[in-house]
């Protein structure tokens, strides 16, 4: 008695839905990207979205990207300190270079990172704003040390070092600055390990690509 729906409107909905799917297929075109660590996945994706004008990174993954560096500052310089001793003391005349002279300056700033490493690494939110700027200051003045420098030119093939890392050195008292904001350039060199798959839409004037 026309209660029900007759097979044909039924079949006509579904090739209705399967022709607009196949439609929005057609127009789309998908790109998987695979690469090792470190390979540069996440620089296309930010350089990607900087091309169609949005943010190439979300408020909170800004944040997580500030304290990630601030953490790699911290590490990478205990880090230089310990191979500077490590490349001395396995060979005195070919490292001399490498020989940090603990005077006084010197020591109070090496003892100022040790002290704060711990806040830094656990991301304390009770870290004052002075305390943070020492740490700038301390850290800059580190990364100044020919010896640093000197160690830092001799880790190819020694000791791993994340790239660019040395742009973020040269401005690490504005980075340690509690007010201190990401660049895009900073945004970009950056990095900061991702796992997983993640996904972007693009979409150009006459198709949109996945």
């Amino acid at each position: 008695m026309g209660c029900c729906v007759s097979n044909d409107a039924t079949g006509g909905e579904i090739n209705t839905k399967l022709q607009q799917e196949q439609l929005r297929d057609n127009s789309e075109r998908k790109l998987l990207l695979l690469g090792a660590g470190a390979s540069g996945k996440s620089t296309i994706f930010k350089n990607v979205k900087k091309t169609q004008g949005d943010p190439m990174l979300e408020p909170r993954a800004i944040q997580d990207t500030k304290r990630t560096l601030r953490e790699n500052l911290v590490e990478f310089m205990m880090k230089l300190l310990s191979k500077s001793q490590y490349f001395y003391e396995s060979n005195k005349e070919k490292y001399a270079d490498c020989f940090i002279a603990e005077n006084e300056e010197t020591f109070s700033h090496i003892q100022m990172i040790a002290k704060q490493r711990e806040k830094i690494i656990r991301h304390d939110e009770d870290m004052t704003d002075s305390e943070m700027a020492q740490m700038g200051k301390s850290l800059a003045y580190l990364w100044k040390l020919p010896q640093v420098k000197a160690t830092f030119a001799k880790r190819c093939g020694q000791f791993s070092f994340p790239d660019n890392l040395e742009f973020f050195f040269d401005k690490v008292s504005d980075i340690m600055n509690t007010d201190y904001s990401l660049t895009e350039e900073d945004i970009l060199k950056a990095r900061v390990r991702t796992t997983g798959m993640f996904g972007i839409f693009l979409r150009g004037k006459k198709r949109k690509c996945f």
